[in-house]
């Protein structure tokens, strides 16, 4: 059975007037902030945490691990993958706080790219940006549509959910965020602290149960040690390199608070916080989810063999013995996965709105209307919701569709790093602002070029097929994608950017 087929189981001093760098003004004037601060620290941490969906990826991508390298990848790469992503934080947390704004890393990389480069650094940032913003909802629906039916099919044995099932599942939860979004956005600072909430006990309530109905645990040494190569490449590098696609899954990509920075207080001093809290957050879960859920599995054949939707639906009833507590155990991944689907939605709106308003593209006013009441880019949230009902045809046409859509989303969200990293190396930080947070000028510069060599690698790890021998069936797309993307958005600029992309003019300050 192929990998593929297992996987779908501080203010600028020149506008230091403006907390968030936008000037105030009237409810459809795309030139200024629209959107209410509506978080404080606490809620704001609290969604930091929530956002990610740690666990209902990692539980998505168990069987990632299980073929590429086995437990002892996913353990340890989850404490490699969270070092490397502590430095590429630090970096983001200090550009959130010398320029927050709702255009999140479009905006970053326009002020620290230097007058000459910023425009295009920014479009290009901005272009891969949203690309992986609208294959990120996608993906997230999924996970959630294979996580309700596997609950589904804990009770039923004889029952084997299809792919059109899970799709069907896919478009009824897009219109439920669409609803939810429109009518109860204003509430999701609350949702996000009872998802924390939730989280936080779930941590505790998955061990005790774990613990209490296990009869036989793995070994230690074959949970830490045991390397088990199933993808069909020899070469143990390429097999652990697909096996830390589970941790890297699970961390997602940290910039989407970024693109909050005008729902949150103070965000200067808050955003450098939240980042803070998201990764210590998900290093905590991934760790003690990988770690209780590998310990618990000692048939690795019976997963393989599954016909659950998610993986992690076998691997605790094999723990358990018990379709009741297996149960309970997928809802407490389930419960605040429903709650981060619909923050997750929104940072990418936001992500969308910040460089649309920017003039990115025709018909800029459309795009970047806000509904005042609803606080939210309403028509922005009417095209991401189209566009998800779109993609979610590509899950059902392919069995490689969720590695697609999930791959897509990674590819081009490290890509666009690269635009802004690299020209702060190379005009050595001297357009860097100054925030709450600030790193020494050396240390910046060091994290700049780990970060830069750190998503380049992540960019190959999300390229490599999945299994070997490649076939049409396993093959990766995902380059095909980052090569098309790539152009699209080459000509975007060089046909519209260049001339419509009026950042100075989209409530962004200018060079200074």
């Amino acid at each position: 059975m192929s990998l593929t087929t297992m996987t779908e189981k501080g203010v600028p001093a020149a506008r230091a007037e403006s907390t968030n760098g936008l000037e105030e003004g009237t409810a459809h004037n795309t030139n200024t902030n629209q959107l209410k601060q509506s978080y404080g620290l606490w809620s704001f941490c609290g969604q930091a945490i929530v956002l990610p969906g740690s666990w209902a990826f990692a539980a998505t991508a168990l069987t990632i691990a299980i073929f590429g390298g086995g437990s002892s990848v996913a353990i340890w790469g989850t404490i490699f993958i969270s070092i490397c992503l502590w430095v590429v934080v630090a970096c983001l947390a200090e550009f959130g706080s010398a320029y927050p704004s709702a255009a999140g890393c479009t905006f970053i990389a326009y002020n620290v790219a230097g007058p000459e480069w910023g425009p295009f650094s920014a479009y290009m940032t901005g272009a891969f940006h949203c690309l992986g913003g609208i294959f990120s909802p996608p993906a997230f629906l999924i996970v959630l549509s294979q996580l309700l039916l596997t609950c589904a099919a804990i009770f039923h044995e004889d029952y084997q959910p299809t792919r059109w099932q899970i799709f069907l599942l896919y478009e009824f939860w897009n219109l439920v965020a669409l609803v939810f979004l429109l009518y109860g956005s204003r509430i999701l600072p609350l949702l996000s602290t009872i998802a924390f909430v939730f989280l936080a006990g779930g941590l505790f309530l998955t061990l005790g149960l774990l613990l209490g109905f296990t009869k036989e645990t793995a070994p230690a040494h074959h949970v830490f040690f045991d390397f088990h190569n199933l993808t069909g490449f020899e070469s143990p590098v390429i097999c652990a390199m697909l096996g830390l696609l589970g941790p890297i899954y699970g961390f997602g990509p940290p910039h989407f608070l970024l693109n909050m920075a005008e729902d949150v207080k103070n965000p200067s001093k808050n955003m450098p916080i939240g980042l803070a809290a998201q990764q210590a957050g998900s290093t905590v879960l991934l760790l003690v989810f990988y770690i209780a859920a590998y310990f618990t599995v000692v048939d690795y054949n019976a997963l393989l063999e599954s016909s659950f939707p998610s993986v992690v639906g076998a691997v605790y009833l094999q723990a358990t013995q018990n379709k009741a507590v297996t149960l309970i155990l997928l809802i407490i991944v389930l419960a605040p996965a429903f709650f981060a689907c619909f923050s997750y939605f929104l940072a990418n709106i936001r992500l969308l709105y910040g460089f649309t308003r920017a003039g990115a593209l025709p018909y800029r006013q459309w795009f970047s209307k806000v509904d005042v009441e609803r606080n939210i880019p309403v028509n922005m949230l009417y095209a991401t919701t189209f566009i998800n009902f779109l993609l979610g045809f590509i899950y059902l046409g392919s069995r490689a569709g969720f590695s697609i859509i999930l791959g897509s989303s990674g590819i081009f969200y490290a890509g666009g790093y690269l635009f802004f990293f690299i020209p702060v190396i190379l005009n050595k930080r001297k357009y860097m602002g100054n925030g709450s947070f600030k790193l020494p000028s050396a240390v910046g510069m060091a994290f700049a070029v780990f970060s830069v060599l750190y998503e380049t690698w992540t960019m190959i790890v999300y390229s490599l097929p999945p299994v070997y021998p490649v076939t049409a069936e396993t093959a990766n797309f995902t380059p095909v994608f980052l090569g098309f993307g790539t152009i699209l958005s080459l000509a975007g600029y060089h046909f519209y950017g260049r001339h419509g992309f009026d950042i100075e003019n989209s409530g962004v300050p200018p060079h200074k």
